[in-house]
């Protein structure tokens, strides 16, 4: 019996490190974030604890199993676990809390039933002899030894495995195995999580743009390291990194752990190679949906977008590609017209948009950049890449949107529909020729068509996507007196 016990102990162990090595790539292929890597571990906790005592009893002849008090035992244990898993994991809450209070009310029952009953799990009367007493701390002094001794061990071969590894590490869940009481250690897990967070710094390249000064704000508030980057530094604060000038991504990736990339194909393969030897683990890319037609290589709008993504998943370093439609912005290229009052010339007014606002952009980035193991890119062939395709969460067509500018400046704008050469002769000083064809393409293509629509900016951030209507009254004053 006791050689079984021993190796049932050993094979726990062996179980419990095998599987909390491997937690960063479970976690990467299946999702889950914090709370999976935790209960990974504590499975086994839960397991043991129920079962090793349960099972030492049946062992005993002739004496009666205390179900009640196996089922006590388990409540308690549950209780406990999911509650300092759930609180560190998402916060604490009442759930969190209600959990922790349930789990302790379930031991105290467990406790005087032990005390009561006549065929208890656990003699209370062991405890008095010293001897059964010295084991038992001899017994817990030697798991915790030997999980912390797998536990540093698993540390540096996740290390050892790439850095991506680093962030989902969870020492709680390590020491789980060893034994029942190791759920006790997860009460540690919060400090180890935000120390992590507090030293991934983020590279935010285009800082000058709109979603990624939303982005550096939203990270800010979170407490996260933020360095803004652009190809011209408009004061020290931000450094340069030129996606067109190789000779920029070293400095601005030292000492980096996550990146916000804007799509140029020119160097990304470069870039991405040169982050990787950086230490850098996750890269979140700003494309298009536009790669998702039949022919992206054909099409001069996605061009660029699907080059730099094929350059960055095929780089050893985990990537996050966002794909949204338009945006409410490019509404800004009838300020001007608007401006002076003057019709809106469209050669497909009733053509359907998916306008995302820039903000919600941002906001899925910094909930991707903050939580990369649940909601970042995921092993596929060696590499780590995810997709999310990104809509506003309505489809209107352009004279929609020429309506709700119109209620947010208080004035009519007038529509005045042209032919495909009458706005390429009037968007010729702005857009590249090849490109003008594409965008017209793509309109009549829309015309009278809906946008189909995605909910993932609800479900990344967990409250509604941006309206049009309302960025149009955020940015009224750009079409009243051309400032933005």
């Amino acid at each position: 019996m006791l050689v079984v016990v021993i190796a049932a102990a050993a094979l726990d162990l062996l179980d419990g490190t095998i599987t909390n090595l491997a937690a960063p790539a479970i976690v990467a292929d299946l999702g889950g974030g914090q709370a999976l890597v935790q209960w990974l571990g504590a499975g086994y906790a839960l397991a043991m604890g129920v079962l090793l005592v349960t099972g030492g009893r049946l062992g005993d002849r002739g004496t009666p199993v205390a179900a009640a008090g196996a089922a006590l035992l388990g409540a308690a244990m549950l209780g406990l676990l999911y509650g300092l898993i759930d609180g560190s994991a998402a916060g604490w809450s009442a759930r969190p809390l209600l959990c922790l209070t349930g789990g302790l009310a379930f031991a105290a029952l467990f406790c005087l039933r032990q005390v009561t009953a006549r065929a208890p799990l656990i003699e209370p009367s062991l405890l008095l002899r010293r001897g059964f007493t010295a084991g038992l701390v001899l017994s817990v002094v030697f798991h915790a030894a030997v999980a912390g001794l797998l536990n540093v061990l698993a540390l540096y071969l996740q290390a050892e495995a790439g850095p991506s590894c680093r962030p989902y590490w969870s020492s709680a869940s390590a020491s789980a195995p060893a034994a029942p009481w190791s759920g006790c250690c997860h009460a540690g897990r919060t400090p180890t999580t935000e120390r992590d967070l507090r030293k991934m710094t983020t590279l935010v390249t285009g800082a000058r743009g709109a979603v990624a000064t939303a982005l550096i704000g939203l990270l800010r508030e979170r407490g996260l390291p933020v360095r803004p980057a652009s190809s011209t530094p408009a004061d020290p604060s931000i450094v340069r990194c030129d996606l067109r000038d190789p000779s920029t991504f070293a400095a601005a990736l030292a000492g980096v752990t996550s990146v916000f990339l804007y799509a140029e194909p020119a160097y990304a393969a470069e870039f991405a190679q040169e982050a990787a030897d950086a230490g850098v683990e996750h890269i979140v890319l700003l494309s298009s949906s536009s790669v998702l037609t039949p022919e992206p290589d054909a099409d001069p709008l996605a061009r660029s977008h699907v080059e730099a993504e094929r350059a960055l998943t095929s780089a050893p370093v985990r990537s996050t590609l966002l794909r949204p439609g338009a945006f409410c912005g490019n509404a800004f290229a009838w300020a001007r017209t608007i401006k002076a009052g003057t019709p809106v010339a469209l050669p497909y007014p009733e053509a359907h948009v998916d306008a995302v606002h820039e903000a919600d952009l941002a906001a899925v980035a910094a909930a991707v950049l903050a939580d990369p193991g649940a909601l970042g890119g995921r092993a596929y062939n060696r590499a780590y890449t995810r997709a999310y395709t990104m809509t506003g969460p309505q489809s209107l067509t352009f004279a929609d949107q020429i309506a709700a500018l119109s209620r947010a400046i208080g004035r009519e704008i007038v529509i005045k529909r042209v032919s495909r050469q009458e706005w390429k002769e009037q968007a010729g000083p702005y857009v590249d020729g090849p490109v003008g064809d594409a965008l017209l393409d793509y309109w009549e293509s829309r015309d009278g068509r809906p946008a189909e629509l995605t909910p993932v900016v609800e479900e990344l951030t967990g409250r509604p996507a941006r309206t049009f209507a309302s960025w149009a009254e955020e940015h009224r004053s750009a079409f009243i007196d051309g400032t933005r």
